[in-house]
């Protein structure tokens, strides 16, 4: 079957379309007319009798018209044709017999129309290695050769066919009774080669003349030379001599056939072919070099010369034209591909191609060039033997090495990152390359685009293999299809195991289909799911999953990728955090909060006047000794062992909780007032019996407590535990050790008297019974005291009074105001004295929750600051805990307030007061004093040394300074450094002193100690 070739498309249907029918038979027929002329006139061409002729131009026709065919249905016609002409031509004509004639009309078709599909299935068989297929072309029915490649074909094809045709020649005169011979076989062959060569060779060149535009230049030339060949032919044969030189004649077809078009150069090929064998049939085969008169040898001698001349034309002129095409096409190329191309020889002079290549070579005087020194990227230096270069001066082929210039930027924008090839040239008659040819492509954005999907990769990598958290990508089943390590660990499985398991396998919960499901049906959303997983080992641990598809594109949504969060710990630390905040970290008693949630719950569900219902407030007597002796450690320990007693006296009948320092409160939500009062005996007893028998001034601690019940305080009208503070106090005022409770026939409209009378607080107030002492706050990493806090103290005339009992009876009496004006003012006075000794010099004074708000206080602190000239930054406040802040609103304001005037602030006690987050969000600070408690606990506890990190990180997070409190040894202090808490303030630092003493001891570094009068110097 023939099909679709570069030779015929039109022989298959869906190749070129066929002209209109009246063309396409109008054509057909003019070949016919032609091919039975050449018929007739083949006859004419035989030497006498024999069937050799010099050329056979039927065959050439016939060839040429099926090579012109579109069809298979035209190349048919053409087969048919030949066909019957030569069965009637060589039967009826010449009166051969059938047989003879048949085989003749099989050769012609063999000889002639076959050799149209001889040559598509030869360009079949021999592909060529451009993407451009092979073979003479056929475009709206015009015939080209472009190529020797399609001259090779026609020749190859054409010897081919007449071979086999001649063949069946040979056996048709046998048939005849005539001899045959390997000799006339070749005559024959030859006659026809010469027939097809001769007829192609004026059919090419007449169909390239119709598609081709000639210069008056290539006209002229083309006569001159012309004239020149049948002048040196006449010469040849001239003189009639047997000389064999008329292959002399071959010289103008190889001018014409490099200097002139293909269409030219084949016209003069048949031109002189022609003329050639003309003057030898009419004047001798002489210059052929035969003196016989041998019919076959001169025959063979002028066809082999047709085919010489020919073929050469038509190699020699398609090689030239094509060579040429290809330079023109590669200069065009060359000059707009954005690739630099050079030729480098082995001196390592460059030459450019194009004009980027200028950019990649060094100016070496005028008009001379060298190859930059190379180095890999981000590599070494290349020498002459490894650059692209030399290694292709070496017959290497060099293909995209990453290299940059040895010299320049080796970063930012100048940097340049070229792909270089490079390819030996070798020059004629060299047996080794002379130049290299290089191709430098740059490759800088690439290079840095693949540097950047690199680095995101191998981050990705890294991310995935070592994120704290699981990882995994799970197919649609569920499956696990990759794993990293803390996912192993998690699950207890090594990670090169996990590939393979099902992840459902795991959970404790069910499994994973519903949310694996949902993550693909919804790609770019998280699913999330609580689960327990649970190792091989038995271990449990609570996780949270949150699934997502790996496809934006629903359709591709075939992994999903998981990350398993451990929140084992998270819960551990969440049921933790829930227990300390309402818990005392110290004893393990409920803390304030927690009571007065409980008492509102008991308070609202009791039924009232049940009688049923009491609270008790327990105070430890001489405990503030115990802490200045021996220090607060040891008060730590007396607090537990007191929590402890009371835990046991109480065994389950109510509660016990701490409100801060060495104050206990004992709920029973059922007894009456004699039970109440019969437990707070017996818990005095029992405190009385723990420590009656220890060393030192521990056996001097007691307890003293006051007793309420729920009705008494309801019908009063007062906060049970106001009420039962006061009458904790009344038990100490009484003597200490003992417990006081109110009567059943006392009046119910009469409260009990606080320790200090109002009148009493006020003259203390009012009179010199007041004074302040300094202690000292360390700056950890200069090891100077910057820093002071003030802390007052009470002597009046009658008494010595403990001053938190003094403090407790102002606030009581609602005279708060006035002791932190009467500090504030004092305070502020001290400093410019101080300021003196060390002008960075900084003092922190206290202040109760009840005055933040108060006008009063505000005006007394800036008048003070304003008459002394106090610079800003130098005053710090202390919020003390001792009671929480009930109006939020006002605090801020009355803070914004003083902050104007550059007054600073600080949190006193924090971790053990009243809910000290909550004071923390709502108040601005600039200092965190940590309470002395958990930096105590710190050195051993790391409960306690987790407490005291935390808030300095969260601190120093927010901007703040950190004071640490109850720094009573080196240990402690060695731990706070450790810890990166600014300050530090305790014993070990120094105790509170007068300010003259003060600035003796702690400021006598800069200035001698000045005697201070009213707060100056």
């Amino acid at each position: 079957m023939v099909t679709s070739s570069p030779l015929v498309a039109a022989l298959s249907p869906s190749g070129v379309a066929d002209p209109p029918p009246g063309r396409a038979w109008t054509r057909h027929v003019l070949f016919a007319l032609v091919y039975l002329g050449a018929v007739l006139a083949s006859k004419y061409f035989r030497y006498a009798d024999t069937e050799i002729a010099i050329a056979w131009p039927s065959v050439g026709v016939a060839a040429w018209w099926a090579i012109n065919c579109r069809s298979r249905r035209g190349l048919a016609l053409v087969a048919a044709v030949v066909f019957v002409v030569q069965v009637v031509g060589l039967g009826v004509v010449e009166g051969r017999p059938l047989l003879s004639a048949v085989l003749g009309g099989a050769a012609n078709i063999l000889a002639g129309p076959a050799v149209a599909p001889a040559i598509i299935l030869l360009d079949r068989l021999l592909p060529v290695r451009t993407s451009e297929n092979g073979g003479i072309r056929q475009l709206d029915g015009q015939v080209r050769v472009t190529r020797p490649r399609d001259v090779y074909l026609l020749l190859l094809a054409s010897l081919m066919m007449v071979s086999l045709s001649k063949l069946l020649i040979l056996v048709a005169i046998d048939h005849a009774g005539h001899a045959v011979s390997v000799t006339l076989y070749t005559g024959l062959v030859l006659r026809d080669l010469a027939g097809i060569i001769l007829v192609a060779g004026i059919g090419l060149a007449l169909c390239e003349l119709a598609n081709h535009w000639f210069t008056r230049r290539d006209v002229l030339e083309s006569l001159a030379v012309v004239a020149s060949t049948a002048v040196l032919l006449a010469f040849i044969f001239g003189p009639g001599e047997n000389l064999p030189i008329v292959y002399v004649a071959l010289l103008p077809l190889y001018w014409s056939a490099t200097r002139l078009p293909v269409p030219l150069a084949t016209l003069h090929a048949v031109f002189t072919s022609l003329l050639a064998t003309a003057l030898a049939y009419w004047v001798g085969p002489g210059p052929f070099g035969f003196t016989a008169d041998t019919t076959i040898e001169q025959a063979s001698a002028a066809q082999l010369f047709i085919l010489i001349c020919l073929l050469l034309s038509l190699i020699v002129s398609t090689t030239v034209q094509q060579g040429e095409l290809f330079v023109s096409e590669l200069q065009t190329v060359t000059s707009t591909i954005p690739d630099a191309l050079l030729v480098v020889d082995k001196a390592g002079k460059a030459t450019p191609v194009n004009a980027r290549a200028r950019d990649v070579v060094g100016a070496h005087g005028d008009e001379t060039f060298m190859v930059r020194p190379l180095r890999m990227v981000d590599g070494p230096p290349l020498t002459w033997d490894t650059r692209p270069a030399g290694r292709a001066l070496r017959g290497e082929e060099i293909r995209k090495m990453l290299v940059e210039f040895e010299e320049g930027a080796r970063s930012g924008a100048d940097r340049r990152i070229y792909s270089v090839s490079a390819s030996p040239l070798f020059l004629p008659y060299h047996a080794e390359p002379e130049l290299a040819l290089l191709v430098y492509d740059d490759s800088t954005e690439a290079y840095l685009s693949m540097q950047r999907l690199e680095r995101a990769h191998d981050e990705a990598r890294l991310l995935f293999e070592h994120a704290p958290q699981g990882i995994a990508t799970l197919d649609a089943s569920g499956a696990i299809l990759e794993a990293n390590e803390a996912l192993a660990e998690l699950i207890g499985v090594p990670v090169d195991q996990m590939a393979g398991q099902r992840l459902d396998d795991f959970s404790v919960d069910g499994n994973l289909c519903q949310e694996i499901v949902s993550a693909m049906e919804e790609p770019g959303v998280s699913v999330q799911a609580d689960r327990c997983l649970r190792s091989p080992s038995g271990e449990e641990k609570s996780v949270v999953m949150s699934f997502r598809s790996m496809a934006e594109d629903m359709n591709l949504a075939t992994r999903v990728l998981v990350n398993v969060v451990d929140v084992t710990l998270r819960q551990e630390l969440q049921e933790l955090v829930l227990h300390m905040a309402d818990h005392d970290d110290l004893t393990g008693v409920k803390n304030r909060r927690r009571l007065e949630h409980d008492l509102a719950v008991i308070l609202s569900d009791a039924a009232p006047g049940t009688g049923h219902g009491a609270l008790l407030m327990i105070d430890l007597d001489n405990f503030k000794r115990v802490n200045d002796v021996l220090g607060h450690h040891v008060g730590d320990e007396i607090l537990v062992e007191v929590a402890e007693v009371l835990e046991e006296s109480v065994a389950g009948a109510g509660s016990v909780a701490r409100l801060g320092g060495d104050e206990f409160v004992v709920v029973l939500p059922d007894a009456s007032r004699a039970d109440a009062v019969d437990f707070s005996s017996q818990i005095v007893a029992a405190v009385n019996r723990r420590f009656e028998n220890r060393p030192a001034v521990v056996c001097d601690v007691t307890a003293s407590a006051g007793v309420v019940t729920f009705d008494e305080a309801e019908q009063r009208g007062v906060d049970p535990l106001i009420l039962a503070d006061q009458r904790l106090y009344e038990a100490k005022r009484k003597g200490r050790n003992r417990s006081v409770g109110g009567q059943s026939g006392d009046d119910p409209h009469q409260l009990v008297e606080t320790p200090l009378h109002r009148e009493q607080i006020e003259r203390i107030l009012a009179s010199s019974a007041l004074s302040l002492e300094l202690q000292p706050i360390l700056e950890v990493a200069s090891g100077r005291v910057v820093l002071a806090e003030g802390l007052v103290r009470v002597a009046p005339a009658e008494r010595v009074i403990p001053t938190g009992e003094f403090v407790r009876a102002v606030e009581y009496a609602g005279l708060g105001s006035r002791l932190d004006s009467w500090v504030m003012k004092e305070g502020i006075g001290l400093l410019p004295g101080l300021q003196r000794h060390r002008p960075e010099f900084r003092l922190t004074l206290n202040i109760s929750a009840q005055s933040m708000g108060s006008g009063e206080v505000a005006g007394a602190i800036i008048g003070a600051l304003t008459d002394h000239q106090v610079p800003p930054g130098s005053l710090v406040i202390e919020l003390t805990e001792s009671s929480p802040v009930t109006d939020f609103p006002a605090a801020r304001a009355f803070q914004r307030r003083l902050r104007d005037h550059g007054v600073l602030w600080a949190i006193d006690d924090f971790g053990a007061g009243n809910d000290p987050y909550r004071t923390l969000r709502q108040l601005d600070f600039d200092l965190v004093k940590i309470d002395g408690q958990f930096v105590q606990g710190a050195l051993s506890d790391d409960l306690d040394r987790g407490i005291v990190s935390t808030i300095t990180q969260l601190a120093h997070s927010q901007g703040m300074e950190t004071v640490a409190e109850f720094v009573s040894d080196e240990r402690i202090l060695q731990q706070v450094k450790q810890l990166g808490i600014t300050y530090a303030q305790g014993y070990h630092i120094g105790a509170s002193l007068p300010p003259p003493e003060f600035a003796a001891v702690h400021l006598a570094d800069v200035v001698p100690s000045a005697v201070y009068v009213g707060g100056e110097s």
